[in-house]
């Protein structure tokens, strides 16, 4: 399956949105969030499987390796994903960190995450 990396930002979105602190969501609710509806549920699965594996994600109940017949429960974002989020929060910021992924070839999750922290050094003056 492809990663798509829209729905990583608006998965990461909609937990730090709908979340409450010790508040755990079973993904297939998650889904129905309105700005996660539009992807098929086993493009958030796997969207899910990849946030965790990258450590942006809590899980509660399964790694999400396997979950054929399971529904994951995801439990929030981590601290890593709060700094990813904080970003690429940015729709402008967003847009920017894609296109140069995109355009350079490199469009792993890991690169995404560092392209962001670039830009968001540079439009606060670190960089």
């Amino acid at each position: 399956m492809k990663l798509n990396h829209d729905c990583f930002r608006e998965m990461l979105l909609t937990i730090e949105s709908e979340l409450k602190v010790d508040a755990c969501v079973l993904l297939t609710e998650l889904h129905k969030h309105d700005d996660l509806e539009k992807y098929e549920y086993d493009e958030v699965l796997y969207c899910s499987i990849k946030l965790r594996e990258a450590g942006f994600i809590e899980t509660v109940g399964t790694d999400l390796v396997g979950v054929v017949g399971r529904i994951p429960k995801i439990r929030g974002l981590t601290y890593a994903g709060h700094l990813f989020l904080d970003n690429i929060r940015d729709n402008s910021r967003w847009n920017k960190v894609k296109q140069k992924a995109i355009s350079s070839g490199m469009v792993a999750l890991n690169i995404l995450a560092s392209l962001a922290e670039s830009y968001a050094k540079k439009a606060i003056g670190l960089e």
